[in-house]
């Protein structure tokens, strides 16, 4: 992740508790990156020079599903090739007899949501619920059972005295809930993408395996908790 996504997900983590009920930390990820992941896309216009087919105008971000709808969720993914995925793309331009104009759209952040492992697909880290009646901006779903999570959790434990450990916990949930918001915020530079689409986005890059390949590595979070502990525990020592 680069060096100032980083440093903005610190900022947001340190100036607020990054609980779904509070918005700080979303509203400071939107104010920092909303422009840089602002999305091209074709408007129909009257006025307009480019020439779409009729289905190719997008929102990000938005609920695909009408009030009311109660569509249970896939535990598995649907794969499409992205060549196949370029014809069916809303955000790929090709020649049609559609006139258009290029706009920009603004992203809205995702929420993020720590669930028991029985809710998901057996043995993953994390799957993404794109946006819905219940869930506007979509949200991305982190198995509170999956090993790896546990041992980071632990292994900070371990680091501070016994009576931390619930702050503990709840400081490395925050940290990776929101570092996943932001990994499928960005994602969505690429549903325009004529290598990748929509589709292919959707389907791999926000599939229950790429996310949790996404949460490994440790270096980023460990960074960013290191930091977060060391401010909470100095606030301590100096009350």
């Amino acid at each position: 992740m680069p060096p100032e996504i980083i440093n903005a997900l610190k900022n947001a983590i340190d100036s607020s508790t990054g609980t779904i009920e509070d918005t700080k930390w979303r509203d400071k990820l939107a104010a920092r990156f909303s422009k840089r992941w602002n999305q091209r896309i074709n408007k129909l216009a009257e006025e307009g020079k480019e020439k779409i087919l009729p289905g190719q105008t997008i929102n990000l971000f938005t609920i695909t599903e009408q009030p009311g709808e109660d569509k249970p969720r896939s535990k598995t993914s649907s794969f499409t090739t992205r060549q196949e995925d370029k014809s069916l793309n809303a955000g790929f331009t090709a020649s049609g007899e559609e006139k258009a104009k290029e706009t920009h759209v603004p992203r809205g952040i995702p929420n993020y949501r720590w669930v028991n492992e029985e809710e998901l697909e057996l043995g993953v880290a994390a799957a993404w619920e794109p946006p819905n009646a219940n869930e506007p901006s979509g949200v991305v779903l982190l198995n509170r059972g999956f090993e790896m999570f546990g041992e980071v959790i632990r292994y900070w434990q371990n680091l501070y005295p016994e009576h931390l450990a619930e702050k503990i916990e709840f400081v490395v949930q925050e940290i990776y809930g929101q570092a996943m918001v932001a990994r499928i915020a960005h994602s969505e530079s690429l549903a325009r993408n004529a290598n990748w689409g929509r589709k292919a986005v959707d389907n791999e890059l926000r599939s229950p395996s790429s996310l949790t390949m996404a949460v490994l590595g440790l270096v980023t979070e460990d960074y960013i908790i290191a930091n977060k502990l060391g401010a909470l525990l100095s606030k301590r020592q100096s009350s």
